[in-house]
This record gives C-alpha cells, sequence and structure tokens, in this order.
C-alpha cells in the first residue's frame, strides 16, 4: 500500500513532532496521560502509532530499542500492591526475550519486540479479589482451576499483562512489544 502525503500535511507533521520533541526534552521521554491530555484538548488528533514513532526517534532506534530489552529483562515484573494496579490481581511474570522471533530482525526502526510471558499462579502471594463474588480474596491458581469463572480470570491476567506492557514498556520507549507465548502455571 502506498500513502501519499502532501506538502501541507508533511509541515503539519514535522511541527507536532517538533512539539512532542521539546515536551520530551523538558519533562522527559514518555507518553503519559498528561501528554494525551494536553494534546488532546488542543483539537489534534492523536495518531498513538505516530507518537510512539516519534519517542522512538526522540530516544534514538537502537537506544529505545535497548530501553525496552533492560526493562524487559527486569524480572520478575509485578501486578497488585504498590506496583502496577490492575483490578483485584496481585501476581508476578517474567518476561523473556522470544529468540526464535527476534533474532536476525535487522530493521528497528519498526520491528516490535517479541516475548514470552510466565506467570507463576501457585505461587502463594499470587492472589485476586473476585468482585463478582464478594470481593473474596482467592489463590490465583485455585480462581484459573475454577470450572465457573477461571477462563475469565485467565483473559483478565493476560489484560493486566497487555497493559502493564504498554504503559511500563512502550509508552517509555516506544517500541511495540507483542506477547509471543503466554504460560499460566
Amino acid at each position: 500500500m502506498k500513502i501519499i502525503v502532501t506538502k501541507n500535511q508533511m509541515s503539519a507533521l514535522m511541527s507536532l513532532k517538533k512539539v512532542f520533541f521539546k515536551y520530551w526534552d523538558k519533562f522527559g521521554g514518555e507518553i503519559n496521560d498528561d501528554l494525551i491530555k494536553l494534546f488532546s484538548s488542543q483539537n489534534h488528533r492523536i495518531d498513538i502509532f505516530t507518537v510512539r514513532g516519534f519517542l522512538r526517534q526522540w530516544l534514538g532506534n537502537e537506544d529505545a530499542h535497548r530501553l525496552a530489552k533492560e526493562i524487559i529483562e527486569k524480572n520478575p515484573h509485578k501486578i497488585g500492591e504498590d506496583n502496577f494496579m490492575c483490578g483485584g490481581y496481585n501476581f508476578d511474570f517474567d518476561l523473556k526475550m522470544a529468540k526464535e522471533i527476534n533474532d536476525g530482525r535487522e530493521e528497528l526502526s519498526v520491528s516490535e519486540i517479541y516475548v514470552n510471558v510466565y506467570v507463576d499462579a501457585k505461587n502463594p502471594n499470587a492472589s485476586v479479589s473476585l468482585i463478582m463474588i464478594g470481593g473474596e480474596e482467592h489463590q490465583l491458581y485455585d480462581a484459573l482451576k475454577n470450572e465457573d469463572y477461571g477462563w475469565e480470570v485467565e483473559n483478565e491476567i493476560q489484560e493486566c499483562i497487555l497493559d502493564y506492557i504498554e504503559n511500563e514498556i512502550t509508552n517509555k520507549t516506544g517500541v511495540p512489544v507483542t506477547i509471543y507465548k503466554l504460560d499460566i502455571k
């Protein structure tokens, strides 16, 4: 598919890019709610993928990917408590580079990183407060094995991890991260 961009459109895009760069120079490189509110309130149409591309350029493509990989390798990652909050969930998980996908990829400017995710649901500290049944706290592994709602708990775990990856990695580096394999044990 070929996209044709007019001179006016290119000029507007470059002006917008300069504004983002100035913002990040002053407040640090991150896509956060304040940034989105600022540009949304000024009637700008924000395309998050364009903004992430600007962030990768601001950081430098190689540095953005290096930073994303560093964040990925800081295991364990945590959902709940004083960390990244997601519903009533509290669990740790590890991220590992999916080497079979990532090796040999040349184009750092747009390539996403693929990760394998490992959740230890049997960890005694892994829990979920089930709002649908009175807010009772359950051990995560037991909730997953429940035939009535275990499937929903599994889906919500994946959603929590996707939100975490977006907020804690992609919005800090501009690099898209995709789950290649999710393993909940």
